[in-house]
C-alpha cells in the first residue's frame, strides 16, 4: 500500500481507491494500440527536443552534443532520429583514401574524394591492375616496342671520344641518347687515362 506525507509530515497509508485511476475506454479512438502510427521523438520532452536541434543547427568545429536521459524514454533513439533528418540536409562528409607514396613508402598520400566515391576508386584500381597484367607483357613483346629498342642498343654503340683538361688526359665516353630519351637524360661515363 502506498503512503503519503500530511500537512505536518506524518506518514498515512493510502487506500486503494486513491492509488488507481480509472479511464473510460469508450473514448479512446481506437480498440487496440495496434492501430496507432508510431510517434516520433519523445513524448513530453519538448524543451529537450528544441536543445537538440538547435544544437544540430550549430556548424562550427569541434561543437558536439552531449544528451543524457532515462533509461526507457527514448532519448537515444528520438536524437539519433533528429541527426539523421538533419544529416539529409546537409552534403556527405568527403572520402579519403591512402595511397602508395613510391618516394617515401613509409607516408602514405592521402586523396579527398567526393562523398561516396572512394568505393568507385578502389574498383577503378583494382581493375588497373588487373588490365596491367596482361598489357604490360604485351607491350614489350610488342612489334614497336622492339624496333625502339633496338634503335637504343645502336645508339650505345655511337659513342664519341674526347680528350680534355691540361696536365691530365680525360677520357669521356658520351652516350648520345637524346632522340630516345627526355631531355637532360643523356648518359655519360668519364674514365681517368
Amino acid at each position: 500500500m502506498g503512503e503519503v506525507r500530511g500537512t505536518k509530515g506524518a506518514v498515512r497509508p493510502l487506500s486503494a481507491d486513491q492509488l488507481y485511476r480509472a479511464c473510460d475506454l469508450s473514448r479512446l479512438a481506437f480498440a487496440s494500440t495496434a492501430e496507432l502510427e508510431p510517434i516520433d521523438g519523445m513524448i513530453g520532452q519538448a524543451r529537450a527536443l528544441e536543445a537538440v536541434e538547435f544544437g544540430t543547427k550549430i556548424d562550427k568545429a569541434g561543437f558536439n552534443l552531449f544528451v543524457i536521459g532515462g533509461t526507457g524514454v527514448g532519448m537515444r533513439d528520438a536524437v539519433k532520429a533528429m541527426l539523421a533528418e538533419e544529416a539529409r540536409t546537409r552534403p556527405g562528409p568527403s572520402d579519403w583514401v591512402y595511397v602508395n607514396n613510391f618516394a617515401k613508402p613509409d607516408r602514405p598520400v592521402a586523396i579527398e574524394l567526393p562523398s561516396g566515391r572512394a568505393a568507385g576508386f578502389k574498383d577503378a584500381m583494382h581493375k588497373l591492375i588487373e588490365d596491367l597484367k596482361s598489357a604490360a607483357p604485351a607491350a614489350f613483346q610488342s612489334e614497336d616496342y622492339q624496333t625502339r629498342r633496338g634503335a637504343i642498343d645502336e645508339a650505345f654503340q655511337k659513342i664519341s671520344v674526347v680528350a680534355v683538361a691540361r696536365d691530365k688526359v680525360c677520357l669521356f665516353i658520351v652516350i648520345s641518347l637524346n632522340q630516345h630519351l627526355p631531355a637532360g637524360q643523356c648518359t655519360a661515363a668519364r674514365a681517368r687515362a
